[in-house]
């Protein structure tokens, strides 16, 4: 840690940017030994997993008292931050950046019945609903195809998935990609007909999502998105504008929105048209870095 505090002097560093509460708990004294600026995001799991804030609640009381500034992904997490703890500086809301040099806009889709997930294998993220809702596509559409491209979470979830897919006898219509590029992750999005994503809040821990940036990144490539009614997603996805949201645990109705886009690809191709447009045009995300200077 000291060398931490001399490696900021040496290098004369301005400002320190931490990406996660978790990590501006753990280097808040080190940056005020240093005398720089500490500026904290909140991202999701830091906020809302009990256990997490357990964690850290003494950490943070102590950082948000002498951190420059706090950012917040969603409008869900400046609420809950500021409801939950004493902040005296003003917790500012900037959704994380799309690149949608990368993530163009496709009006076209191929119209196989291909669907995507992308994300990290985590309960806060449900893929194992996911798949339960694809299951029952299959039972309308059995020449679907349900592609799933990420890593494992903290657990051993994305095993957990294999098993049920597994279990289900349907390997031969889920596959599992791992981890990809973004290049690689757009390659996908312009194969694909629907994004899915069943993101909630976990019963145990009550973790919650900030805004995911695989939605964001399926909205700016115009995939119609299939998601729930959670945190960030409602904030950036108004239902029946800019795609479909569901209850959270209701994977029936996941399905029965998957099986919709499929059959009525005109929705689709509106509803990605206008979510596109409606990320584009948003200036948080479309000057996202002078934003964040501003902030700084």
């Amino acid at each position: 840690r000291k060398s931490f505090v001399k490696y900021l002097q040496r290098n004369k560093v301005k400002v320190v940017f931490a990406e996660y509460g978790t990590v501006g708990a753990e280097i808040f004294n080190e940056c005020k030994s240093a005398n720089v600026p500490l500026v904290v995001t909140f991202r999701g799991y830091d906020v809302h997993h009990r256990k997490v804030v357990a964690l850290h609640k003494e950490k943070y009381a102590a950082m948000f008292k002498s951190c420059a500034a706090v950012v917040a992904v969603s409008k869900d997490i400046q609420s809950t931050l500021q409801r939950n703890f004493e902040i005296s500086q003003t917790v500012y809301y900037l959704p994380s950046p799309v690149n949608t040099d990368l993530f163009q806009f496709l009006a076209e889709r191929p119209g196989k019945n291909v669907f995507l997930y992308v994300g990290r294998f985590a309960e806060s993220k449900s893929p194992h609903l996911v798949i339960l809702s694809f299951y029952e596509v299959l039972k309308t559409l059995p020449d679907a195809t349900l592609i799933m491209i990420g890593s494992t979470g903290a657990s051993d979830l994305q095993e957990a998935c294999m098993i049920l897919v597994r279990a289900l006898k349907i390997e031969v219509s889920v596959i599992f990609k791992g981890v990809q590029t973004p290049e690689q992750v757009y390659e996908q999005m312009c194969k694909a007909d629907v994004f899915v994503q069943h993101s909630l809040t976990t019963p145990l821990f009550g973790d919650r999502e900030g805004t995911p940036v695989s939605v964001r990144e399926a909205m700016a490539a115009g995939l119609p998105v299939v998601a729930t009614k959670h945190a960030g997603i409602e904030e950036m996805i108004e239902n029946g504008v800019h795609g479909i949201l569901v209850e959270e645990y209701d994977y029936m109705a996941m399905s029965e929105a998957m099986m919709e886009l499929c059959k009525q690809p005109e929705l689709g191709k509106q509803l990605a048209a206008n979510a596109s447009a409606a990320l584009r045009s948003n200036p948080l995300l479309k000057h996202h870095s002078q934003q964040l200077v501003n902030i700084i």
